[in-house]
């Protein structure tokens, strides 16, 4: 039997044309050379509030899609080394804005 549970939670869609967005795509073809932006469904509510509040939010990650919730998951440690300076390349573009 099929019951309703309540209502669902909130989703995210970021907003591509604003500079958050940006400055992630600059960042990753800076340290990876190239960027490939997509998309994945799921609800994350607390990013909503913020995006609500007027905060320009994104989220990203950095390791194999493979790994994200496989039974086996698990990062590379090169990932993490990407990862890290990504993280820095977004905080000097932000900076220059």
């Amino acid at each position: 039997k099929l019951e309703y549970a309540g209502p669902g939670l909130r989703g995210y869609a970021a907003d591509v044309r604003g500079q958050a967005f940006d400055v992630i795509v600059k960042a990753v073809k800076e340290v990876l050379g190239e960027a490939k932006p997509y998309s994945v469904t799921g609800s994350l509510p607390c990013i909503a509030d913020l995006r609500d509040e007027g905060f320009d939010v994104c989220c990203t990650g950095f390791g194999l899609m493979s790994y994200y919730h496989a039974n086996n998951e698990r990062a590379k440690i090169s990932d993490f080394h990407n990862g890290f300076k990504i993280v820095i390349a977004m905080i000097n573009h932000a900076e220059a804005l």
